[in-house]
């Protein structure tokens, strides 16, 4: 094989950076928006509703946790 890149190549580079990049951007805006929340609570303590706590006592790994809490509503 020669060491000339090859279009599959820039390809995969090309998609490999753009979504490096796009992760990046979701962090950052999670990190903000945990920030943000953390604020508006000013010191009181994160209290989850007796739904959240039941799905993450039956964990298991038939479905992801984030699945279960999409499935029940309670995500944005």
């Amino acid at each position: 094989m020669s060491n000339v890149i090859q279009p599959l190549h820039l390809l995969v580079i090309a998609l490999a950076g753009w979504l490096s990049r796009h992760l990046k951007e979701v962090i950052d805006y999670l990190i903000e928006e945990n920030r943000v929340l953390k604020e508006q609570l000013e010191g009181q303590r994160l209290r989850f509703t007796s739904k959240i706590t039941a799905l993450t006592m039956r964990h298991s790994g038939k479905r992801s946790f984030v699945a279960r809490l999409c499935k029940a509503g309670l995500t944005a």
